[in-house]
Parts: structure tokens; C-alpha cells; sequence
């Protein structure tokens, strides 16, 4: 007698059972949704980021200009860029070459610090129009006692003529290259 075999054909065969090809097609196609909308939300915070270290920077620029040159009649005229790096002026966010004396913005761009006659201009270079307006909402030209000008592209603002958010986007647009913004204080 063969036991083997009764309990072979007593048991039914069980069928196995995986994942289909829509399955998994289904699966890998959220999965990739998923990704690109967290690389779109990434990418849209760090960009933030760097717009409020860029405006945060001007800010700390400024204040250490102010120190730097308190005892003295004024800011001179040219860069003050070889200043401030002697005086360690500059925020970390700022990417300074001391070779060349040049600066950079968390955002890219040129961070250029000049004397001008009665001040001293910050100028922020290689704007794109989402980051202008960001960068020119967020400033606010009533709160600054030393405020001179705000100029963007060949569009320039002072206290008396303060941006609206329609002047923004005019002077940011710029026909949709990058654009200059330039603060001068006194």
C-alpha cells in the first residue's frame, strides 16, 4: 500500500497566487506620484529657504556695514566687499571669494557692497521674478530709519513711492529674464 499517494490526490491543489502586471504597474505609478509631488514641494522649500537667507543676509550686511564704518564720515565710494571681509561683516549664508573679492547670494547671484554718495548700496544680482517679488514683498521700506531707495531692473522706489505688489510684478517680470534688485540705505 502507497500512503503517498492517497494523501496527494486527499489534498487539492493549491493555485499560487502574485501580484498581476496592472498590479504592479498601479503601484509603481503612485509610487512615482508620490516622489515627483515631494521633489515639487522640496524643491519649492528650499528655494524659500534661500530667498529668506538672501533677505536675511541684506539685513546683516547692513548692520555690519553700520558698524564697520561708525566712526568714519562715510562708506567711501566702491566696493566695501575687501571691509567686510577684514572685519568678518558677512553672514555665513553669503559665499565670499576673498581671492577676487567677490560675494554670492544663497539664491546664485552676485552680492555686490558699494559705497555711493551718503550710503552704502546692496545689490543682489540674477533675480528670477518669483524670488524678486518674494524678496520685494517682504521688504519693507516704512520699518528701515536708514531706507534710501529700492531699485529693481531700471524701476526705482523710496519712501515716498514705496512698491505695490502691481509694481512688483511689473519691475520683477523683466521679460522674464533674471533682474537686478538694489538696496541703498544712508
Amino acid at each position: 500500500m502507497n500512503f503517498s499517494d492517497k494523501r496527494q490526490s486527499a489534498m487539492p491543489l493549491k493555485k499560487e497566487r502574485g501580484f498581476s502586471l496592472l498590479e504592479l504597474l498601479l503601484v509603481v505609478g503612485v509610487g512615482a506620484l508620490l516622489l515627483l509631488a515631494g521633489l515639487s514641494i522640496y524643491r519649492m522649500v528650499t528655494q524659500d529657504n534661500a530667498v529668506n537667507q538672501t533677505l536675511s543676509a541684506v539685513f546683516a550686511t547692513k548692520s555690519s556695514v553700520k558698524k564697520i564704518f561708525a566712526s568714519q564720515s562715510g562708506y567711501g565710494a566702491g566696493s566695501l566687499i575687501p571691509s567686510l571681509v577684514a572685519a568678518n561683516g558677512f553672514p555665513s549664508s553669503i559665499k565670499v571669494d576673498t581671492g577676487t573679492m567677490t560675494a554670492n547670494h544663497p539664491i546664485g547671484g552676485a552680492f555686490d557692497v558699494n559705497g555711493v554718495i551718503g550710503g552704502f548700496s546692496i545689490e543682489l544680482d540674477s533675480l528670477e521674478q518669483g524670488d524678486c517679488m518674494k524678496i520685494g514683498m517682504a521688504f519693507d521700506t516704512q520699518s528701515e530709519d536708514d531706507f534710501v531707495s529700492l531699485q529693481i531692473g531700471a524701476d526705482t522706489y523710496d519712501l515716498s513711492t514705496p512698491p505695490t505688489i502691481a509694481d512688483l510684478q511689473t519691475s520683477c517680470e523683466n521679460g522674464g529674464a533674471p533682474v537686478d534688485m538694489v538696496f541703498t540705505f544712508r
